[in-house]
């Protein structure tokens, strides 16, 4: 069988291959202790004790700009599409030229979508306030 052995690679990942001796064995060899470091500590100066801090004296978190800028958006996407779609219903009915036909499109194809995805952001942000507001559960 071992003709049949592709000579490219070596037989023992070849299919059909029979050991024909023992293995060789293997030794484990402990590892030597790692090297021990002698650390000095010295010791601090005593300090003050922190003073007691009222709980309605300690300042808020800070506002997240990003928390801010992600509710202007969804703000403005809920009224761009609804301006979009409204002004497209008011613009179909009006005439029949070539530019406002072209900006009917746009409030048929953007004003749905730009309400939608506003609408979604909004909820969203709705559900992580709460979220902070409720803190983690102990």
């Amino acid at each position: 069988m071992a003709d049949q052995f592709d000579p490219r690679y070596d037989a023992v990942f070849q299919r059909g291959f029979e050991p024909t001796g023992v293995p060789a064995r293997i030794e484990v060899v402990e590892a030597p202790d790692p090297p021990t470091m002698h650390r000095v500590v010295e010791q601090l100066p005593e300090a003050d004790p922190p003073a007691v801090v009222n709980s309605a004296e300690v300042a808020p978190h800070g506002i997240n700009p990003y928390f801010v800028a992600l509710w202007a958006i969804a703000v403005v996407f809920v009224v761009l599409g609804a301006w979009l779609y409204l002004s497209t219903l008011m613009i179909s009915s009006s005439g029949t030229q070539e530019a406002s036909r072209f900006f009917g499109l746009l409030g048929y194809v953007f004003g749905g979508p730009l309400v939608t995805i506003g609408l979604a952001t909004i909820v969203g942000l709705v559900f992580v306030k709460a979220a902070r507001l409720l803190g983690p559960r102990r």
